[in-house]
């Protein structure tokens, strides 16, 4: 018998991008590449039977070849404990399924459930690697509630006994598991990189000339631990100082949206901030090509993983401003401008110093070129990291 995969993939549409893989296409809806696909490559190479879940809607199921692929949502119970108890009680039906599977390998992605549930997994002979996309807190601002210390201390437990490897998407994601387990095995513990494509990036022109007005654009969930409503005030703030100066796209959807409209509409901003909702890449690549800059204001209760919204801008040569809890930073280096985290008034002076003085935006913009590779190549992907994963000898 060959090996048996089971993997757990978080929220994705998994059910519409395992058929894209199969048919040899990307996912038309994403710029980046899929972690489905990058997954499915790998154990195709490797000839591994797969049993792939996520937690998306709606429901579904097939098989097809060596793949079978299933949505199957979470329970949605109201209130902090029934959040709770959705989490735990996923964890153990995707164990249930693994164990029926007979899996060899248990590939879970953050969000699927809580870390220390995945101790389950090792104990039944299944090897575990984990894979994070979120931090275990936000960067700088660890969460001092009693349920975050104990899911915390159990998750240490975890990531220093269990997993076969863990896998991170930043350096900051790692860095918190060495944190928890005081004593970490660096080879297992490993970092990637999101991959996209080089054509979509590569077909969008250089930064528009530096004519007035000053375009920055937000690509992202529309939620408040977003930054969504800090950016508006920032907007109006920009507005009152420099009238003219800056315009704003913000594309993307989500609870918020409507209250973000509100805010905007309040702040008289209609002919200042766009709002686009949800956009598909031909769109996207329009309104990443008309502007000259991005912004990601994160705020300090998210537990933000890498934020690709920082990443996509660059790879096309736009500067990013945003802070220190956003992982992107550390990566990217100069084609971030930093603001101070949760702090509108640093955000205004970091964006009118790009908008008004030109060798600070040109300098970025040339900063940009010099990180873009381990998003493309390959060599750094879920894919590469995957492999370096299975190669590791089993005992620890």
């Amino acid at each position: 018998m060959g090996t048996r995969i089971f993997y757990a993939a978080g929220p994705g549409q998994l059910l519409e991008s395992h058929r894209h893989w199969s048919q040899g296409t990307a996912d038309p809806r994403l710029t980046a590449l899929t972690y489905s696909s990058q997954f499915a490559d790998f154990c195709d190479q490797l000839g591994a039977d797969v049993y792939m879940i996520s937690h998306a809607s709606p429901p579904g199921d097939y098989t097809s070849g060596k793949f079978r692929v299933r949505q199957k949502p979470k329970l949605q119970l109201g209130g902090a404990l029934g959040y709770h108890v959705a989490q735990f009680a996923y964890g153990l039906w995707l164990f249930l399924e693994a164990v029926k599977f007979k899996a060899d390998f248990a590939v879970i992605h953050s969000s699927s459930t809580y870390f220390f549930v995945l101790s389950i997994f090792r104990l039944a002979g299944i090897k575990v690697i984990p894979v994070l996309h979120n931090t275990l807190w936000p960067t700088g601002y660890p969460q001092t509630s009693l349920v975050r210390l104990v899911i915390r201390r159990l998750d240490g437990y975890f990531f220093g006994r269990f997993p076969h490897a863990v896998l991170g998407v930043s350096p900051e994601c790692l860095r918190q598991v060495g944190i928890l387990v005081g004593r970490p095995q660096p080879d297992r513990l490993i970092e990637m990189r999101g991959q996209f494509s080089r054509s979509f990036f590569e077909a969008i022109p250089a930064p528009p000339p530096r004519a007035r007005p000053f375009r920055i654009m937000f690509a992202g969930r529309v939620t408040e631990n977003k930054g969504v409503f800090d950016l508006i005030e920032i907007a109006k703030s920009v507005q009152e100082r420099q009238p003219g100066e800056v315009k704003w796209d913000v594309c993307g959807t989500g609870p918020d949206f409507d209250e973000l409209r509100r805010r905007r509409d309040e702040a008289k901003l209609q002919d200042v901030v766009e709002l686009h909702g949800h956009v598909l890449p031909p769109q996207m690549s329009e309104i990443i090509a008309r502007n000259h800059a991005a912004i990601v204001p994160t705020k300090s209760s998210f537990e933000e993983g890498m934020a690709l919204s920082a990443v996509e801008p660059v790879l096309a040569g736009r500067p990013v401003v945003t802070n220190s809890v956003v992982p992107a930073c550390e990566v990217l280096g100069d084609a971030c401008v930093k603001a101070e985290v949760d702090d509108v008034e640093s955000y205004v002076t970091q964006v009118l110093k790009l908008a008004k003085f030109q060798d600070e935006y040109h300098s970025a913009v040339s900063a940009c070129t010099r990180v873009r590779e381990p998003f493309l190549n390959g060599e750094m992907g879920f894919a590469a990291a995957l492999k370096r994963a299975f190669a590791l000898k089993t005992a620890r």
